[in-house]
């Protein structure tokens, strides 16, 4: 342990070292930033500067710590793979169900705009993506995908899923109306994408480097779907073996070169594009010149339909997702009030998590 704390540097521990070390490392890491970030608090709040930028983000960092404190506790299986409390404005991690060094499948999700920790700081604040909803669909996909590998006779199959938030998502959040402005616009470029891609890639890396290697899966949405793509275009080939982007505004594309400009083989890049997915009206002309190609219409992506039906891995109805920000959630099937499945979208996930996308649905 005392060699893993050595090479904890600027609040990151290295992709290298084992999931188990990352874990114990950025838990004792959690707990020295939150005694630095108290101490901090009561400076700024002993100098009169209650309405101050630097105390409003030391006091959104406390409420992040409590959120990932929280989440660990409610899920014995988590793993604390990442944390930094230090880069501004946001306080970025990566949380894993399961033992990615043990897993069979891995599947890495990076979220799009909005994303954040908590979404309690700010009176003004519109977040809503945040990691206790997070958390929900991590574990939703994990049971799903183990689910349709049981189906498929691959018993103990074991699955990780991860959600990272380690980079800075384009988010109405702050301390000013400047600062909100600020994330606002920030999704019409694609500056936080590119600065967060090489974590992303190395992030990767760090969970390939196994023997046997894992089945990868790489699953970007929204505003994710462009940091996964320019991260795996700085991923060695190999590393990765599937992904998926979900309801994308779109991504760069080198024509002919096709699924190889990713780094990825061909038939293992998906793309889903709900009907009710409000971005598909959201300013055509406008996204292809920030982002680049809706991956659904690139001829070389295999294009996963999420329309109702009964879902091939799993033999279950599923409903289409109904917005944008559906496609992993889990809803209400039997009316009971509790959300326990998921949309046609979630099921296509699940399938490729555990390499059998070929039980997703399919255009007929």
């Amino acid at each position: 342990m005392a060699m893993v704390a050595r090479r904890v540097t600027n609040c990151t521990v290295v992709n290298w070292c084992s999931a188990a070390e990352r874990d114990q490392a950025n838990r004792d890491l959690m707990a020295a930033e939150r005694e630095r970030l108290l101490a901090e608090r009561d400076r700024s709040r002993a100098k009169l500067l209650g309405q101050s930028s630097r105390l409003w983000r030391t006091e959104r960092k406390l409420a992040d710590l409590a959120v990932i404190a929280r989440t660990l506790a409610e899920n014995p299986d988590a793993k604390l793979l990442f944390l930094d409390v230090r880069s501004e404005p946001r306080t970025m991690t990566a949380i894993a169900l399961g033992d990615p060094d043990a897993a069979r499948h891995i599947a890495v999700t990076t979220p799009g705009a909005n994303a954040a920790v908590s979404s309690a700081a700010a009176p003004f604040s519109e977040v809503v993506w945040n990691l206790p909803k997070f958390i929900d669909e991590a574990r939703a996909l994990k049971e799903n995908a183990e689910q349709v590998a049981r189906r498929c006779g691959a018993q103990g199959a074991a699955v990780a899923t991860i959600i990272w938030l380690g980079y800075q998502s384009p988010n109405p959040d702050g301390p000013n109306h400047r600062a909100r402005l600020s994330g606002r616009y920030g999704v019409y470029a694609t500056r936080r994408a590119r600065a967060g891609a090489g974590a992303l890639s190395t992030f990767y890396q760090g969970l390939a480097v196994r023997d046997p290697a894992p089945h990868l899966v790489a699953i970007g949405h929204s505003y994710g779907s462009l940091l996964t793509a320019l991260a795996l275009r700085l991923t060695p080939p190999g590393m990765v073996s599937d992904v998926v982007f979900c309801g994308s505004p779109g991504i760069p594309e080198n024509s002919g070169e096709g699924a190889a400009q990713l780094h990825m083989a061909d038939g293992h890049v998906y793309a889903m594009m709900s009907d009710d997915d409000e971005i598909r009206d959201w300013f055509p002309l406008l996204r292809r010149v920030i982002y680049g190609v809706e991956p659904t219409a690139m001829p070389w992506v295999v294009s996963l339909p999420t329309g109702s039906g009964i879902g091939p891995g799993d033999g279950v109805h599923h409903a289409a997702p109904p917005t944008h920000a559906d496609y992993p959630t889990s809803y209400d099937s039997d009316g009971d009030g509790v959300p326990d499945r998921l949309h046609m979208s979630g099921h296509n996930l699940a399938c490729v998590v555990v390499g059998r996308a070929d039980l997703a649905a399919r255009e007929i």
